[in-house]
């Protein structure tokens, strides 16, 4: 049934647009309307913004959502657009616009914002969703049982930490017996690691934009995970059976080596990822979207539609200046 995003029950008005300059080049699939899952690896080449864009677009077309696709500002109602494809020249005064930050700096040209870490809620036009679990994880092969001899960096090699670059850390690793991979590519298979080290470099304040992915994955994969200490992994922490915190080499490799000797914990903590994972998954991260949609957002554009065009002009100015001033750049 075609939800309309309306609390009341009122017909589907204002119309949700995902808007992207990239949506001609994802009509195949879009109009395919595939399971995000299927089609994990032309997702993950397409870039962040499809991994937003596009595969929210399908998750909640395929629930039913009255929602749709395009590379264009829609005339009315509701745009819901990347950070990346904001700017001055691109700016929507017709649509209520709906900005998802990602990792990027605060989205100043927006009446709504979505973040997807908590710590970068900072105003009342800030509202948190997770980011989508990875489509089509191949969780860890369960014949391998509790052994520990294959620890992944699923991600950009140049994001992993320095401090695990120089050597040092692949040499304690062999002392372990175990062998360090780098996933930089098929970031969705995990079916031949044993633990998920994710420990990166960054300001506080970057640090601050990133999403829980790598500790949700490794929840969903049933792989362990070793942690540095961002904020997106601390707000989730329950219990130490979550992840291992680390702040350091020496720290991470003993980490590694309780896992590899105590096989006791290691089932434990694989266990406890199984139980966290279920709010996590790609039907209850819909939920959050559809009530954001039915909520907040509708009633934001209800507010915003009673403005006259001169306020709306004069709103549109005063975040343009306020994103000159601070140095952010919105030529685009």
């Amino acid at each position: 049934m075609t939800q309309s995003f309306s609390s009341s029950g009122e017909a589907a008005d204002p119309e949700v647009v995902f808007v992207s300059r990239h949506a001609q080049d994802w009509q195949e699939i879009a109009a395919a309307l595939p399971e995000p899952g299927d089609v994990a690896p032309r997702i993950a080449a397409l870039g962040g913004a499809a991994g937003w864009i596009l595969q929210t677009f399908l998750f909640l077309k395929r629930r039913g959502n009255d929602v749709r696709l395009s590379d264009s500002m829609p005339s009315r109602g509701i745009a819901i657009v990347h950070f990346d494809d904001v700017g001055l020249r691109s700016y929507g005064l017709n649509s209520f616009m709906v900005v998802i930050r990602a990792d990027r700096p605060v989205a100043d040209l927006c009446d709504i914002q979505i973040v997807q870490n908590p710590r970068a809620v900072n105003s009342p036009r800030d509202f948190f969703i997770p980011y989508w679990p990875q489509p089509g994880l191949i969780p860890r092969d369960p014949a391998r049982g509790d052994r520990v001899e294959r620890v992944g960096f699923v991600g950009r090699s140049q994001n992993l930490a320095e401090a695990y670059k120089d050597g040092a850390f692949e040499r304690g690793l062999r002392e372990l017996g175990v062998e360090f991979v780098f996933r930089s590519k098929e970031w969705w298979d995990y079916s031949d690691l044993d633990v998920v080290l994710g420990v990166r470099d960054g300001q506080e304040s970057f640090m601050d934009s990133k999403p829980a992915s790598k500790l949700v994955n490794s929840w969903m994969a049933g792989c362990p995970a070793v942690l540095g200490r961002e904020s997106a992994f601390e707000v989730l922490r329950q219990s130490d059976l979550d992840f291992y915190r680390v702040s350091s080499v020496p720290e991470a490799l003993e980490a590694i080596r309780e896992l590899k000797e105590d096989p006791t914990r290691y089932r434990a903590m694989v266990d406890n990822g199984n139980a966290r994972k279920r709010d996590f998954m790609a039907d209850r991260i819909s939920e959050d979207w559809e009530e954001l949609l039915a909520g907040p957002v509708r009633e934001g554009y209800a507010e915003w539609s009673r403005q006259g065009w001169v306020r709306r002009i004069f709103r549109f100015a005063m975040r343009a200046v306020r994103a000159r001033v601070i140095g952010r750049s919105y030529d685009r």
